[in-house]
């Protein structure tokens, strides 16, 4: 009986620590997502910053429009 006790009492100890390391990872991969968030806030709020800065809030006439993306051209007409 002694020795059953002790083996489950072993089973238990080696359960705990289990448990113990998980919770530390746990704890650890938080921080990592809570600095992720952060970073993504901080992120977020520049290109917010940089949305605003170029909006065009007024129409242009630009006739004839021409994009060159990637060594290829395109030319568009825009209506006034």
């Amino acid at each position: 009986m002694w020795h059953t006790c002790s083996m489950a009492s072993g089973e238990i100890a080696k359960d705990i620590a289990g448990v113990n390391r998980a919770s530390s990872q746990i704890s650890v991969n938080s921080t990592q997502v809570e600095a992720s968030a952060g970073e993504l806030s901080r992120l977020a709020a520049q290109l917010t910053e940089s949305v605003v800065r170029f909006k065009i809030t007024q129409p242009i006439n630009l006739g004839v429009f021409r994009i060159l993306c990637h060594g290829l051209s395109f030319q568009s007409r825009l209506a006034a």
